[in-house]
C-alpha cells in the first residue's frame, strides 16, 4: 500500500445512499491521478458495476463484488425467466460462490411489482453489500474500488429526474404513434 492512500482516502467526501454524489466518478479518478501508481489507477478505472469484460480477471474486493453481484444477477434472470415461462439456463452466468443468506431478501425485492421501487431496493442492497465489503479496508486499494462502485451507484440514481423521464416518455409515445401511422398506411 502506498503512503499516499492515507491522504487520498482521508480526503474523500463521504457517500450516503439516497443522496446526490458529491463528485462524479470521473472527478474521483482525476483526484486519484498523481497519487496512485499508473497500474493501480488503470485497475481503478476498470472497476465497474457491470460484470467484467471477457479476459479481464478482477482481483480483491472487486472480484468479491462481482461474485456476489453475479449471484444476484442470476436470481434476477431466474425470476424473469419464470415470469416468461422460459428456461433461464442461457442467461445464467457461472457462479463462483452461493450466498444463501441473501437469496430470500433478493427474492422478496424481486416480488415487488413496481419496477422503479424494485430497482431502487436492489441497488440499496448492493450498497449495503459494498459497505460490508469495505469493512477491514480503511486505507487500501480495495477501499478505493468500493468508493468508485458506490459513486457509480449514486451517479446512476442521480440521472433519474422527472423532466428527463417525461421527455423520454413523450419521445417513445411519438415514435410509437409514428410507427403505428406508418403501419396503417402500409396495410391500406
Amino acid at each position: 500500500m502506498s503512503p499516499s492512500h492515507y491522504y487520498l482516502i482521508s480526503s474523500l467526501l463521504p457517500l450516503r445512499w439516497g443522496s446526490r454524489p458529491p463528485l462524479t466518478p470521473a472527478d474521483f479518478l482525476a483526484q486519484c491521478e498523481g497519487q496512485l501508481a499508473a497500474s493501480e489507477l488503470a485497475d481503478l478505472r476498470a472497476v465497474t458495476l457491470l460484470p467484467p469484460e471477457k479476459g479481464r480477471e478482477p482481483r480483491g474486493i472487486e472480484a468479491r463484488w462481482h461474485h456476489w453481484d453475479g449471484y444476484v444477477r442470476n436470481l434476477i434472470a431466474g425470476a424473469r425467466a419464470a415470469l416468461l415461462r422460459r428456461d433461464p439456463a442461457d442467461q445464467l452466468r457461472p457462479e463462483a460462490e452461493v450466498f444463501p443468506g441473501d437469496r430470500r431478501e433478493i427474492e422478496e425485492i424481486l416480488a415487488n411489482d413496481n419496477p422503479l421501487e424494485r430497482e431502487r431496493a436492489l441497488d440499496h442492497r448492493r450498497w449495503r453489500q459494498l459497505e460490508e465489503l469495505e469493512s477491514g479496508h480503511p486505507f487500501d486499494s480495495d477501499r478505493l474500488a468500493v468508493y468508485r462502485l458506490k459513486l457509480l451507484l449514486l451517479e446512476k440514481w442521480a440521472q433519474f429526474d422527472a423532466k428527463n423521464g417525461e421527455r423520454n416518455l413523450a419521445e417513445l409515445v411519438d415514435t410509437g404513434l409514428q410507427q403505428a401511422a406508418e403501419q396503417r398506411v402500409a396495410s391500406e
